[in-house]
């Protein structure tokens, strides 16, 4: 169903939304389809991603939480990322070591950036909302594990989307 992402031969993907009402996104280069994320509830606090060898859950720990689980399909968390009191970054802790951080560089920016101390930047995504119902992601070269791009794609969407619900409800 999925086609395994290739990050050397891919450094420009599409984040769509299938519909306006509709709670899926699919990540794809419009030649192949990559993964998708879905939503549990309309409140958008989990989701489900899923690749073609991975599926992960991200939900909130509590109602007032700031910090996001990620489990893999086995039930097992492998990671959270927290976001501290008045600020709108989030860190990445992975039980594998890797630490990343999910922040925008400007209050009025369309863009979320993932970056690490030791690899740099490393993914780019450009909000197009609500102009259009994809979003741009754009993968940068460098030494960052393979394995870590598609999880960190689908968490930052997560993250924008959620974002974006919270500002829309006020």
């Amino acid at each position: 169903m999925f086609k395994e992402l290739c990050i050397k031969d891919t450094s420009h993907l599409w984040f769509v939304r299938r519909g306006l009402f509709n709670r899926e996104y699919e990540l794809t280069d419009h030649t192949h389809l990559y993964g998708k994320l879905s939503y549990q509830w309309l409140s958008r606090r989990e989701a489900v991603a899923q690749t073609a060898t991975h599926k992960w859950s991200f939900n909130f720990l509590a109602i007032f939480s700031r910090t996001v689980t990620i489990t893999d399909e086995t039930g097992i968390i492998i990671g959270k990322a927290e976001r501290e009191y008045f600020s709108r970054t989030y860190t990445l802790n992975l039980k594998s070591g890797f630490r990343a951080r999910f922040h925008r560089p400007s209050i009025f920016s369309r863009e979320h950036i993932w970056e690490s101390e030791g690899y740099g930047k490393i993914v780019t995504l450009e909000n197009n909302f609500p102009f259009a119902l994809d979003n741009d992601i754009y993968i940068e070269p460098g030494q960052t594990p393979a394995t870590v791009i598609p999880l960190l794609i689908f968490l930052g969407m997560h993250l924008a989307v959620y974002r974006r619900g919270r500002r829309a409800a006020r």
